[in-house]
C-alpha cells in the first residue's frame, strides 16, 4: 500500500504514559497491546505496518498504535494528525483495517480508531471486509519486478517489453521504495502509466518528463512512439502540457525530424491505475 495514510502520523509524538499497555516495536513503529491480544499478534502487526510505511520522507518518524480486543472484534487505535486526517477518505482507513484483519487476525473484524496523541478516540472507522476484486492486482496485468520497480503488463503489451522497462527504470531511478507502473497500449501506441500522487506530479518539470520519455522510448521501444500517463492536479501542470505540446507540433511539422528523433506523447490525466502496498 502506498503511504497515503501513514504519513499523517508524521511528527506526532505519543504523550508519555504508563497505562497504554505492553509494547512491541519494529524500527519506528510501536504497537501497544492489552489483554486479549498476544505479544505475537502485536509484533506481527508492528512488522506488517512497517512494510506499509514506505514513504522515504516519513519513514523514520515514530508512529504509534494500540490493540485491544472486544469479543471477536479487534480495535486498532492509530495516532493521527488531528488537522489532516479528516481530508482522507474513510475508504483508505477501511483498507488498512482490512489488510490487518486479513494478514494478522485471520479475517476477524478490525476497527480503526483514529486517535489523539493520548490515544483518545477522534473517529471510529468500522471494519469493512475487503472484497476480492479490491485486493486482486492481477486485473492490472502480469506483474514484473526489478528491485523496487514493479511493472504490470496488460495483454496488449509484451512481457519482454515489460521486463526491459522494469530493468531500465530500476537502473535509472534506483528507488528506495516500491514504485508501480503499468505497460499497455493506447490506440496502438505503447503506453506507460506511472502511479504517483497528484501533488508529486505537480513538481515534475517538463524537461524531466521529456527526458524520461526519451529514455524509455530509446531503451525499450527502439525509439518508437509512446505515451506516458501521469495524474493531473490543477493548472500548475498545464504549463508542462502546453510546453510539450508545442514540442510535439514542432516535430510533426518537420517529418524528417520525426523520423530522426522519434515521437512520444505525455498525457496528464486523473489516474485510473492505482496499486496499494
Amino acid at each position: 500500500m502506498k503511504p497515503i495514510i501513514l504519513f499523517l502520523l508524521a511528527a506526532i509524538t505519543l504523550t508519555s504514559c504508563t497505562n497504554y499497555g505492553k509494547k512491541v516495536k519494529k524500527s519506528n513503529i510501536e504497537v501497544y497491546y492489552n489483554d486479549g491480544i498476544t505479544e505475537d499478534q502485536a509484533q506481527k502487526t508492528a512488522d506488517f505496518i512497517y512494510t506499509l510505511d514506505t514513504d522515504p520522507e516519513t519513514k523514520d518518524n515514530k508512529k504509534s498504535f494500540q490493540l485491544n480486543k472486544d469479543g471477536d472484534t479487534i480495535n486498532c487505535k492509530m495516532v493521527v494528525n488531528e488537522e489532516k486526517f479528516k481530508d482522507i477518505p474513510v475508504s483508505s482507513f477501511e483498507a488498512i483495517g482490512g489488510l490487518i484483519s486479513k494478514n494478522i487476525f485471520d479475517g476477524k473484524p478490525v476497527n480503526m480508531i483514529l486517535s489523539s496523541n493520548k490515544f483518545k478516540p477522534l473517529q471510529t472507522v468500522y471494519f469493512k471486509k475487503m472484497e476480492k476484486e479490491n485486493t486482486d492486482l492481477s486485473k492490472y496485468g502480469e506483474k514484473i519486478t526489478s528491485g523496487n520497480i514493479e511493472v504490470y503488463v496488460t495483454e496488449e503489451a509484451t512481457i519482454a517489453d515489460g521486463e526491459a522497462l522494469a530493468r531500465l527504470l530500476e537502473k535509472e531511478m534506483s528507488p528506495t521504495s516500491i514504485i508501480s507502473f503499468q505497460l499497455t497500449k493506447d490506440d496502438g501506441l505503447n503506453s506507460v502509466r506511472m502511479v504517483s500522487s497528484e501533488e508529486k506530479s505537480a513538481t515534475i518539470s517538463d524537461q524531466t518528463l521529456t527526458d524520461m520519455c526519451a529514455t524509455i522510448s530509446d531503451g525499450v521501444f527502439n525509439g518508437s512512439p509512446m505515451v506516458l500517463n501521469l495524474p493531473i492536479v490543477n493548472s500548475i501542470l498545464l504549463k508542462h502540457l502546453l510546453t510539450i505540446r508545442n514540442k510535439i507540433l514542432n516535430i510533426l511539422s518537420n517529418p524528417s525530424r520525426f523520423l530522426r528523433d522519434g515521437f512520444f506523447i505525455i498525457v496528464f490525466e486523473i489516474p485510473i491505475f492505482t496499486t496499494k502496498h
